[in-house]
């Protein structure tokens, strides 16, 4: 039995899936995030940024409108393949990093905030 790993591109997905469908186990699909193809086209894959969760949800906040609730980070962190329960240390950390500041009070939860960006 050997271990494959490899990196396919998202409109070659489906093809790759449905051939190794029935031969291999085990199969887990993972998103990856934070990289993009190298601007050398060798084939090699270069990271955007540093890869920390905090600098993700700063890329991510300039790309994606809306309001900044719980459940927006719940979204960004599912986007990266983590775990949604861990949305209030990304919250604290982005508060900290200064991404954004504490506003009002939810208008439609009965508990929990919005956040504000904080522009550079």
């Amino acid at each position: 039995m050997f271990r494959i790993v490899c990196f396919v591109d998202d409109k070659e997905l489906a093809p790759v899936m449905h051939a190794l469908a029935g031969k291999a186990k085990g199969l887990e699909v993972v998103p990856v995030v934070n990289v993009e193809p190298s601007s050398a086209k060798n084939g090699k894959l270069v990271q955007r940024t540093e890869g920390k969760v905090i600098d993700l949800f700063a890329e991510y906040l300039n790309t994606h409108p809306g309001i900044v609730d719980a459940e927006y980070v719940q979204t960004f962190l599912t986007s990266i393949g983590r775990s949604t329960r861990s949305y209030s240390h990304t919250l604290y950390g982005a508060l900290d990093a200064k991404l954004l500041k504490k506003g009002k009070a939810h208008p439609h939860k009965a508990n929990g905030y919005v956040y504000e960006r904080v522009t550079p």
